[in-house]
């Protein structure tokens, strides 16, 4: 195991575990037949990086989220595991190994806990752990039970390799303490696994499922907690696979009844939707919130959303009210004022003296932007939440990119002014006519994928943005 136990030497902490007890890096690989044409023998072909993900029904702790790890560089010896667990499952041709390399800590003053969310299930075919150090420690007893009882519950000692049956078992492993004699201990473990969320997500971000993919995620959960109660998606679909994919419904794939497509009379119009919600006013009070977002929102801090909605009802005499948006440019200067950027920009690199904000424009600046915020996404967000003071009141008459904004049903009225450049219309004109301010809710973090002014420079960064919910 010694040699094994070298690859675990340079882990880096898990960013979703707010305690820091875990430490995570994984890597893909597909399988396929050797290159000598040898049916009997297989090689793994490394995958490009992609994010954990599992559904909430999987994983009440991460469920739901898109979670970005550093890439597991296995050596020899940790590779002849991973063909073991190849050989003994008989995986198929073509089949995707999700393979983690995790170490659970624990000090005498904090315990760590192997399975964060108890008794689970890992939504795969079948799972292959090999225990690679256990040190200083007492607890990590791996357990097994069926629809009501345990049925098997052992420590797994260091070299012990274990497969099982995903489907057939809901499992945990118990917490670790530190043993008598010590101050810390660890837990290494090799995880390895086959089918379900093993493989990477098929999001083809060429077209617009792949995003609405992503999103539909953060509104199924915001509408099964009672925070949103209708969701309208406009088919304003270009490609041909976007168009079938969207009526046929095949995105509604937990069956949501409050999940409803609806058709412009012409998609070259953007002002068809507004247009429908001014005539449709009357079926709203006048404290209800309807938010217009874009497709492209590819990460929802749903911690935060009620305090946003609530906020929003009581800033009444504010037009419209926008999140903390991460790649806005107009929020990325905010974004510095209240210190979020604090150490990875200088105070004025994020200037509000272009269109719309700087970011927009330059790629680099969108790339560090992205990267600063994919490094310490909990502490971006648990920030936001802790702000004593998070309204920004907008410049009137100052443009803003309309990723999501939130408006109040006694307010809908004015949509009937937008006939031509909504974004426009909407941050410049009517604020104008209105004599009303636009706000930022700083609290409520949201991301939106890279605008086509950045793409060739920002490319396949934000494929990789881990999605936080409850």
């Amino acid at each position: 195991m010694h040699r094994v136990r070298k690859d675990f030497r340079d882990l880096t902490q898990d960013p979703y575990v707010a305690e820091g007890f875990r430490r995570k890096h994984i890597v893909r690989y597909r399988v396929q037949k050797k290159s000598d044409g040898c049916p009997s023998r297989t090689e793994l072909l490394e995958l490009p990086q992609q994010p954990l993900f599992q559904g909430k029904r999987f994983n009440p702790v991460h469920g739901g989220i898109h979670r970005a790890y550093p890439l597991f560089t296995p050596n020899l010896h940790s590779m002849m595991i991973i063909k073991e667990f190849v050989k003994q499952t008989r995986v198929q041709e073509g089949a995707c190994i999700l393979v983690q390399a995790q170490r659970i800590t624990c000090t005498s003053s904090q315990e760590g806990q192997p399975s964060v969310e108890n008794w689970h299930q890992d939504d795969v075919d079948e799972v292959g752990i090999l225990c690679v150090t256990r040190k200083n420690i007492v607890g990590g007893v791996s357990q097994f039970c069926d629809t009501q009882n345990i049925v098997t519950s052992s420590i797994l000692k260091e070299g012990q390799f274990i497969i099982f049956n995903d489907a057939a078992f809901r499992h945990r492993v118990t917490p670790i303490n530190v043993d008598i004699n010590g101050s810390s201990g660890l837990r290494d473990v090799l995880l390895m696994s086959h089918g379900g969320s093993s493989e990477p997500q098929n999001l083809d971000l060429a077209r617009r499922q792949g995003y609405l993919s992503i999103l539909y995620e953060y509104l199924a959960i915001l509408v099964r907690d009672g925070l949103v109660h209708e969701v309208h998606l406009w088919n304003y679909t270009r490609d041909e696979q976007d168009e079938i994919w969207l009526r046929s419904g095949r995105f509604n794939k937990y069956n949501l009844s409050q999940f409803t497509v609806k058709e412009p009379p012409s998609k070259g119009d953007w002002s068809n939707y507004y247009q429908y919600y001014a005539a449709n006013r009357d079926a709203l009070f006048g404290d209800d919130v309807l938010i217009k977002l874009d497709d492209d929102v590819v990460y929802i801090d749903v911690a935060g959303f009620a305090a946003f909605i609530d906020r929003r009802r009581k800033e009444k005499n504010h037009l419209f009210a926008f999140p903390n948006i991460i790649n806005n440019g107009v929020c990325a200067y905010y974004q510095t004022m209240y210190g979020f950027t604090a150490g990875y920009f200088e105070p004025d690199e994020l200037p509000y003296d272009t269109f719309y904000g700087r970011v927009v424009t330059d790629g680099v600046l969108a790339k560090r932007l992205h990267e600063m915020f994919l490094s310490n996404v909990q502490g971006f967000t648990s920030r936001a939440r802790s702000l004593a003071q998070p309204v920004v009141v907008h410049k009137m008459g100052d443009r803003i990119s309309i990723n999501f904004f939130a408006v109040l049903g006694k307010d809908i009225g004015v949509f009937a002014d937008i006939v031509s450049d909504d974004e426009h219309e909407c941050t410049v004109e009517l604020t104008k006519k209105h004599s009303r301010q636009h706000y930022i809710d700083m609290s409520l973090v949201i991301a939106v994928n890279v605008s086509a002014l950045r793409m060739a420079t920002v490319k396949n960064t934000m494929e990789n943005i881990p999605h936080s919910v409850f």
